[in-house]
């Protein structure tokens, strides 16, 4: 499945890992110095007790692309970062 990932922080980077790992097409929409770590090193993910850390490839992109009109979109973010709070 493709799977459309943004907000490519830490929750959106966890779930896009755990969806790679899982053998789905994921992209991750992101922007500045991340988009760039993303497109060199692919989505790297430390684990917070171990330190271990463990590299899936994932495509990044700066924006959406309107014409993949089958993927999946999971969109991530901190609650700040809506546009208006949930009742």
């Amino acid at each position: 499945m493709k799977i459309l990932v943004i907000g490519a922080g830490v929750i959106g980077s966890v779930y896009a890992c755990k969806l790679v790992e899982a053998g789905h097409d994921v992209t991750m929409a992101a922007r500045g110095e991340r988009l760039a770590d993303l497109r060199t090193s692919g989505l790297v993910i430390e684990h917070a007790e171990s330190g271990e850390r463990s590299a899936v490839a994932a495509s990044a992109v700066s924006a959406p692309d309107p014409a993949v009109a089958d993927a999946l979109v999971l969109v991530a973010g901190r609650a700040e970062q809506r546009p208006c709070p949930l009742p």
